[in-house]
């Protein structure tokens, strides 16, 4: 360990993954490190590197890639050139987003960007010891294989299903061009079977395999002629939708554009108000850097919402557009709505929402904890229903219809659970009337009244 306490730390974005296609400046730094640390495949680029061209590098090298165990090898090599290697771009779903926040956390800085970054250098005050970040970019490997086949990147969509789990196909179904990051076994055979399940397989697909490597290898097919092959665990995808639809900003499609059947449906304006006051918000799993505390903060979870009693699937379909970042649990337990929620979970290319045929009360123990519930079916067992999902998460947001007497009983019962828990319950009945032609005339034809309760 050096005894100069200013620590020059290089976040390096190391490209594709050949040696050809790092930058002069990521080798000038990683030319000066004397320290290197990063994931054994990163590592060995530069180390390929410096063995073909003769160089001695007396370095130092961790394999290591989680950001606290990369803050902790940090901090001791105080007053050495440290060089981060990631893979890509750092800019571009790198953990070198988490791994400078985290370093803030660690050495409990409240860092003033205006006064502590000059062009690619941002400084940290330690005690007595100046953390200085520079931050190198990289090529990302989607831009690659934009560039490689000839079509720009700039207007298209880009994100990562690298450790995450993306919503592809509300991406796919909005965009005409789609670049997505990729990793693990057999994840293209699993999106393309997703898509080909929602009614995508016609969706064209560009499938880059070990790219800027030797062996590099580029497919282009339908998704549907995709399910079942295997590629490379360094794959990055591109989809192309020639007719992309536009994405709903509110609810309110058509109750005749679901395919129906003898299935209740919640109708169109009911829908409306059910979403509005379930109040899902999509600023969810974002990492967060609090300039007050010097702390990562992670907001919200991304949504999970329960439809129960689902139905023809309205709400569910609705709510799947609306809420790209979450998931949809829809559960049924006659036949033939199940087989109306896949037919029209395939029409409307939904690809978040879950179908699951069974009893709510057998279902719902199986499922992640729900963040909103909307039960619009429970057969009885609602007031079962809602304390199994309490159960879960204290915190839920649960909205109830009511249409039958019955019903409307059990709510009365269920607003006293939820006062014990001392929850809000709100209720607001609905009552509405359509105008249809008679002749020449036009009558009034009322809607059966519902009840509508939101308790959260």
């Amino acid at each position: 360990m050096g005894n100069n306490e200013h620590t020059i730390v290089y976040l390096i974005g190391m490209g594709p993954g050949n040696s050809d296609c790092l930058t002069r400046e990521a080798v000038q730094a990683l030319s000066q490190a004397t320290v290197c640390i990063g994931a054994s495949r990163m590592l060995a680029i530069w180390k390929s590197l410096c063995e073909e061209d003769g160089r001695d590098a007396e370095q130092t090298f961790y394999n290591a890639y989680k950001a606290e165990e990369i803050a902790k090898l940090i901090q001791n090599h105080v007053g050495e050139m440290i060089a981060v290697v990631f893979s890509g771009d750092i800019g571009f779903y790198s953990g070198a987003k988490k791994l400078s926040m985290m370093l803030r956390k660690a050495v409990g800085k409240v860092c003033n960007m205006v006064d502590d970054t000059t062009g690619t250098t941002e400084q940290i005050q330690a005690d007595k010891t100046i953390y200085e970040l520079c931050y190198i970019p990289g090529l990302s490997s989607v831009q690659y294989l934009f560039d490689k086949i000839g079509w720009a990147w700039e207007d298209a969509e880009l994100i990562s299903n690298h450790g995450v789990s993306a919503n592809i196909p509300a991406k796919v179904l909005h965009h005409a061009k789609v670049g997505t990051l990729l990793g693990g076994e057999n994840q293209v055979a699993e999106v393309c079977k997703r898509l080909t399940e929602v009614g995508l397989g016609e969706i064209a697909v560009v499938v880059g395999e070990r790219l800027s490597y030797p062996d590099e290898k580029i497919t282009k097919k339908y998704a549907k002629n995709l399910c079942e092959e295997t590629f490379d665990k360094l794959a990055v995808a591109i989809f192309i939708n020639d007719h992309p639809q536009p994405r709903r900003l509110a609810p309110g499609i058509k109750d005749e554009m679901f395919i129906r059947g003898k299935v209740p449906m919640t109708k169109e304006e009911v829908r409306m108000v059910v979403i509005a006051k379930l109040g899902i918000q999509e600023d969810t799993g974002l990492v967060k850097y609090d300039q007050n505390s010097g702390q990562c903060m992670t907001s919200n979870p991304a949504p999970v919402i329960y439809d129960v009693g689902a139905g023809t699937g309205s709400v569910s379909i609705e709510l799947s557009l609306l809420t790209e970042q979450g998931t949809v649990y829809a559960i049924e337990k006659k036949p033939e709505a199940v087989e109306l929620l896949h037919a029209n979970r395939e029409k409307f290319h939904v690809g978040n929402m879950e179908i699951l045929a069974g009893e709510a009360s057998e279902v719902i123990p199986t499922l992640p904890a729900p963040t909103h519930v909307f039960i619009g079916g429970s057969s009885g067992n609602l007031l079962k229903i809602v304390e199994q999902v309490y159960t879960k998460n204290p915190d839920v947001c649960i909205v109830v219809t009511a249409v039958t007497m019955e019903t409307q009983a059990e709510l009365l019962a269920l607003a006293e659970v939820a006062k014990k828990r001392e929850k809000s319950v709100d209720m607001v009945q609905m009552a509405v009337t359509r105008s249809r032609e008679v002749g020449a005339y036009h009558m009034q034809q009322a809607e059966n009244p519902v009840w509508i309760a939101t308790i959260g």
